[in-house]
């Protein structure tokens, strides 16, 4: 088997990409939000050279950048983030 197909997926990158997507970073289902999901559950080298360019160029940039307090806010003030109380 090779070394793609052995490689965990990162679990602070699928962090970061679920943090991002409930932030509201990445569009709800956008071609952006598809492949962050991708790579959340399968990993980089589950990604065609296509998504690897969009990946690189769109997505990357935007999970480097530190979410502004509102966001994270926002994010862990959500019900699905298994948080029920508002955060101040």
């Amino acid at each position: 088997m090779s070394l793609s197909h052995t490689q965990a997926v990162d679990p602070e990158l699928k962090n970061l990409i679920e943090e991002a997507l409930a932030a509201g970073l990445l569009g709800p289902n956008s071609e952006d939000s598809r492949i962050a999901g991708i790579v959340a559950a399968k990993g980089q080298s589950r990604l065609s050279l296509q998504d690897r360019a969009i990946w690189e160029a769109r997505i990357l940039p935007i999970l480097a950048k530190p979410f502004s307090v509102p966001q994270l806010k926002m994010t862990l003030s959500r019900p699905d983030m298994g948080i029920q109380e508002k955060i101040a």
